[in-house]
Formats: C-alpha cells, structure tokens, sequence
C-alpha cells in the first residue's frame, strides 16, 4: 500500500514540475520545430494554392543540405586532387615527401606529429594495375574516392610491417592477377595512398629514407619500373589544399553535381549512393 502512495506521489511531483516548465522555452523549442507546418495556411484540408511553392522549396533546401553532406568527402578528395597535380604534375614515378610532421598549420583532422607523411593519386581509368612497392616499417592505406578505406599498409596490413609490393586493381577488373603481390581490389577508379614514415626517436632522417624507397607504377612496367623521383615538401604548403574551400563546395550543386551523375563516375557507386543521387535529382536542384 505504501509502495502505491509513494509511486502517486512521485506522479504528481512529476506532474507539478512539467507545469512549472518556463512557458517561454517550451514555446520557442515548439516554434524552431514546427515552424513551416505553423506557417501554412490549409484550405479544406490542404495547403493553400498559393504555399504550395514553399512546400517544394522546403523540400528542395532539405535534399541540397543532405547533398551537401553526402557529397563532401567526394567533392574533397577532388580538390585535394586538383591541388596536388596542379602544384606537382600527374607523373607517378615523381614522389613528394612532407620535410617534418604534421603541425597545427596542417587541416587534416588525423594528422600527427610524430611521422613523415607521402600521399598521392591513381588514376586506374588511365593507367591500370598500378603497383605501390613500399619499405619495412612503413604506415599507411588506401582509400578510395568517397574516401572509404580499402586496404591497410604495415603492421595492419597484410605485409605485417614488413613491406612489400600492393597491386591496386581497378573496379571489375577481370585480368590475369600475377602472383607475388598483396592484391586491392579498388571500386572506384580514383585512389588515394596516403604512407607515414617512423623516426628513430627525434631523428626524422630514418622516417625520410624509408618513405624515399617507395616506388609507384603501373603493372604494365612493372619489368622495368621508372626512376622514382623526391621532392621535399613544407607542411606549411598542404594547409591551402586539403580541405575543399568553400567556393568549391558552394559551385557543386550547379557544377559538380553534373559530374557526380556521369555514368563514367556511378560505375562504382553502391546503392545508397544512387538513392541519395535519385533524390536530389527528383529537385529542382539539377536543372539550371
């Protein structure tokens, strides 16, 4: 008995204290979440002829937010891309090593201050089976261009830490997979390798020797690989480019959308991709 008039009790204090709310910030939460319902007027059930626009331009701002969310890492990968051949080429066999770790200058959320970074591009549309013959007691991976991660380098991957040669495949290949490789099988024909290098306590000097042993080319020279070439490279450069400024990102719905919907780019996309895609182009966020 007692237990029921203690559980009546909490009740009521439970409901005293909700009744004494702040009217105020109740009323301005229910303001911010049903503001555009609260705003249209409905006739005989149905919003009024002339709101109906707003509807759609309410849907339209919803599907461009989720765009833009969904789209970033492809649309930075790109400009990081972009950045990168512009200031260095497309040549494989030229090879950029960062000259100290990463600092606070550096926008790239994981970086740390402890190892010698590299990274750069396939391109497997292009080239093909591209190999990456990396050292012992080298870091690093893959990604792919929505910047998902397809393969470990060293301790993690299946070189153990003590290197060897990672051939990149790209998406559906169907070719003769020669042996002696550690095999990625890419699904997007734009990769990223991205490789850290470990000092020996406060001396970077063994971290730069390792990652200038790296090597990149494609299968079809792998006989007779090209001479690799180093280029070293301040941190201070990598903080204007591997982020996508706000230009680039703000220009892709009018631009960059239409190259997100070439059939070349959706070859490899997976199914929520093409969901997402399907959704916006249903907006008015693709035409004009």
């Amino acid at each position: 008995m007692k237990s029921i008039k203690h559980i009546i009790c909490c009740c009521a204090a439970l409901t005293l204290l909700v009744g004494c709310t702040d009217k105020k910030t109740s009323q301005r939460a229910l303001s911010a979440q049903e503001y555009l319902a609260n705003s249209i007027k409905l006739e005989a059930g149905q919003p009024a002829k002339d709101q109906i626009q707003d509807l759609y331009d309410e849907m339209d701002f919803q599907r461009a937010v989720q765009a833009y969310i969904w789209a970033t890492p492809f649309v930075s990968f790109a400009a990081f891309e972009r950045g990168w051949k512009e200031d260095f080429g497309e040549s494989m066999s030229r090879r950029v090593v960062f000259e100290t770790s990463a600092t606070p200058e550096l926008t790239v959320y994981t970086a740390n201050n402890t190892t010698i970074y590299t990274v750069g591009f396939f391109d497997l549309k292009k080239d093909g089976p591209v190999v990456l013959d990396v050292p012992p007691v080298t870091l690093g991976g893959f990604n792919n261009h929505w910047q998902y991660p397809l393969q470990d380098i060293g301790p993690f991957g299946p070189d153990k830490g003590k290197g060897g040669k990672y051939l990149v495949l790209p998406p559906n290949y169907k070719g003769d997979v020669p042996a002696g490789y550690h095999v990625v099988r890419a699904d997007t024909y734009k990769v990223l390798y991205l490789l850290r290098g470990v000092p020996k306590g406060a001396d970077t000097s063994f971290a730069i020797a390792t990652i200038k042993k790296v090597q990149t080319y494609p299968l079809s020279q792998a006989a007779n690989p090209p001479k690799t070439e180093y280029s070293m490279l301040a941190v201070r450069w990598g903080a204007r480019l591997l982020l996508p400024t706000k230009p680039i990102l703000t220009c892709w719905l009018k631009k960059f959308s239409m190259k997100l919907c070439d059939r070349k780019t959706r070859q490899s996309w997976v199914c929520w991709h093409l969901w997402v895609l399907n959704t916006v182009r249903r907006s008015s966020l693709m035409r004009g």
